[in-house]
C-alpha cells in the first residue's frame, strides 16, 4: 500500500480548525438575545465610587488624675473641719469634741450624809446612778444662783461649755416624779427647817448631741457659800 503525501493529512485539519475558530468568534461579537440584554440592564453600576467620610471618634475633656484627687481631698478635709467646728461650737461642745469631763465634788469641802447614799438611776439609754455634786459658789452667801458662764466654770474650767448650759425646774426635770428621791435627798442637804421649802434649780448640760448631763442642785451659804446636790449623766440617742 503506497503512503499518503502529509499535505493530504494537514490541509483537511486546518480547514476544521479555521471554521471552528470562525463559529467561536462569531458567538462573542454577535449581538445577545433580547432576554439576555435585559438582564444585563437590571445589573446597575455607579459610574464613579464615592469615598464616605471618616467618622471620627468623639472627643472627651482631657482631665488631671491629681487634680482629682486633690479635689476630693479638699472636700474630705472640708467635711473634717465643719464636724470638728460643730463639735467644739454646737451646744457645750468644748475642745476635744465631746469628750469633757465635767468635775462634781471639791473634796475640800463637807460632803451632807443626805447625798452620800442615794440609790436612784436617771433612766436613758444607758441609766446611771445620781452622784453627789459639792462645788465652791460665793454667790450662794447673796442666794444668787450661778449663770451659765459661771457654771460652765464651776464644772468645767478648762473648757468653756456655756453654749451648752441650760437650766429647768424640778417640775420640768421630772414630771412623772421619778426621781423624787433624789430631789428629797437634795433639799435635805441644805434645810435647817422643811426640805419643802428649799428652793432647787436644775442645770442641763448638753456636751454633745447625745450626751447630757443634769445638775439638781440647791444653794448652802455654809463654809463660804456652795452648791449643793446631784449629777445624773444621761445619754439620748
Amino acid at each position: 500500500m503506497l503512503a499518503r503525501p502529509l499535505a493530504t493529512y494537514v490541509s483537511p485539519l486546518r480547514t476544521a480548525h479555521h471554521r471552528y475558530c470562525a463559529r467561536r468568534l462569531i458567538s462573542y461579537t454577535n449581538r445577545l438575545p433580547t432576554s439576555q440584554q435585559s438582564i444585563i440592564r437590571a445589573i446597575q453600576f455607579p459610574t464613579t465610587f464615592k469615598s464616605q467620610p471618616v467618622t471620627q471618634p468623639p472627643r472627651f475633656p482631657s482631665f488631671s488624675t491629681s487634680s482629682t484627687i486633690m479635689s476630693s481631698d479638699d472636700a474630705y478635709m472640708a467635711f473634717l473641719n465643719k464636724a470638728n467646728s460643730d463639735l467644739n461650737a454646737g451646744q457645750g461642745s468644748a475642745q476635744g469634741g465631746g469628750s469633757v469631763q465635767t468635775q462634781a465634788v471639791d473634796t475640800s469641802l463637807n460632803l451632807p450624809a443626805s447625798l452620800k447614799n442615794v440609790e436612784v438611776y436617771y433612766v436613758s439609754d444607758t441609766d446611771e446612778p445620781f452622784e453627789p455634786v459639792l462645788l465652791r459658789w460665793k454667790g450662794a452667801e447673796q442666794g444668787e444662783w450661778p449663770s451659765a458662764d459661771d457654771f460652765s466654770s464651776l464644772v468645767s474650767p478648762n473648757n468653756d461649755i456655756s453654749q451648752g448650759v441650760s437650766t429647768l425646774s424640778t417640775s420640768s426635770f421630772d414630771p412623772k416624779k421619778q426621781y423624787s428621791a433624789a430631789i428629797k435627798a437634795v433639799r435635805e442637804a441644805v434645810s435647817s427647817g422643811s426640805p419643802v421649802e428649799t428652793d432647787l434649780k436644775v442645770y442641763r448640760v448638753e456636751l454633745t448631741s447625745t450626751k447630757l448631763e443634769y445638775f439638781v442642785l440647791a444653794l448652802d451659804s455654809s463654809e463660804g457659800g456652795r452648791v449643793v446636790g446631784l449629777r445624773a449623766k444621761s445619754v439620748e440617742s
